[in-house]
């Protein structure tokens, strides 16, 4: 689990047991009038929350958004309107990763947010996309032909026709992240696979916007050209830590190379999400030294090497992006055991 502090996608290829499947339903004034959280542990449904929503403009019914969820004033009437219900909606959430599953643009979390603030509450979550890591799996239109919720369901059998429902579209977008999951081991592709082709979708795409890696999602696809391993030199992997159970409370770092999981920035947002009060620096010191140094998975030049090589034998502990995180994870869940 995490704390809400900023609202920050945690990109496709990090596997999460822990997690809130959302969805929600709008009218024609984009108001939202139904809302689902489906809450997993280890995988596994452990509770779910919905309602249909009040709002404070009628239904057309020649309205776009009624022909789809059919929705109709009928129905909501005795709802509760969005003061009472959506802070009920975010103390269920609070502390989960948010999945939500959306094509290019987030739909849902930005709706929930903006709903939240016009009552005075907060809502933002750490959040990951279920459509990326379908794209990045399923090609079109070879596997299929796109990648909505409807079209995933039947895929992978899970829904024989459309809801277009909250709560069921939410039950839908976990059991698909779970297929998803479960279909990796049966390509020739891995987590590191995937990691690699986001590298070269990141050095590929101009605007370097982790929010829209998937407009890409050619350079996605199963390839035995794809490299399987992270691009590490031999004297940065003569220089990682072998300490997997660091002590982490209030301890300095500094980023240095090529991150898969984003821009420098987006790195320090989800390492602030942890709640261990790292200290990121802007420079690596020598007296006394930065405590860890975090090599990103897409690379770094000769003259990173040197200044990795250097840290190290000053006293810093040298760390690949996906290890640290990893031990991360485990600190907050109170697990220290680590196989590498």
């Amino acid at each position: 689990m995490v704390s809400n502090n900023s609202i920050t996608n945690v990109t496709f290829y990090d596997i999460h047991t822990d997690y809130c499947a959302i969805d929600i339903e709008t009218n024609q004034k984009g108001e939202i009038i139904e809302i689902a959280a489906i809450k997993v542990h280890n995988g596994a449904e452990i509770g779910r929350l919905s309602s249909l929503i009040k709002p404070k403009t009628d239904i057309d019914r020649s309205s776009t958004p009624f022909k789809i969820n059919r929705i109709g004033n009928s129905e909501l009437q005795d709802a509760p309107c969005i003061e009472e219900f959506l802070p009920k909606f975010i103390d269920f959430v609070k502390g989960y990763y948010i999945l939500e599953h959306s094509g290019q643009n987030l739909f849902d979390i930005p709706k929930i947010r903006k709903a939240a603030e016009a009552i005075g509450i907060e809502f933002n979550p750490c959040y990951f996309n279920t459509c990326e890591l379908a794209q990045a799996i399923l090609r079109k239109p070879d596997d299929v032909e796109n990648h909505t919720v409807e079209t995933l369901g039947r895929f992978f059998g899970i829904r024989e026709k459309e809801m277009h429902r909250a709560e069921p579209d939410a039950e839908d977008a976990h059991k698909i992240y779970q297929a998803l999951i479960n279909r990796l081991q049966k390509l020739d592709m891995d987590i590191t696979s995937l990691k690699s082709m986001h590298c070269k979708l990141q050095h590929s795409n101009t605007n370097n916007n982790i929010h829209n890696v998937t407009k890409e999602n050619d350079v996605l696809k199963r390839s035995s050209s794809v490299e399987k391993t992270p691009q590490i030199s031999e004297t940065v992997e003569k220089c990682l830590s072998s300490n997997m159970n660091p002590d982490l409370q209030g301890k300095t770092y500094y980023l240095t190379g090529n991150f898969a999981g984003g821009r420098k920035e987006d790195i320090k947002k989800r390492i602030d999400q942890y709640g261990f009060s790292l200290v990121c620096e802007k420079s690596i010191r020598k007296k006394p030294p930065t405590d860890f140094l975090i090599v990103g998975l897409c690379g770094s030049n000769s003259r990173n090497d040197e200044k990795i090589e250097d840290a190290r034998n000053n006293g810093t502990s040298v760390y690949m992006e996906d290890t640290f995180f990893e031990i991360l994870e485990r600190k907050q869940h109170g697990t220290d055991d680590f196989t590498v």
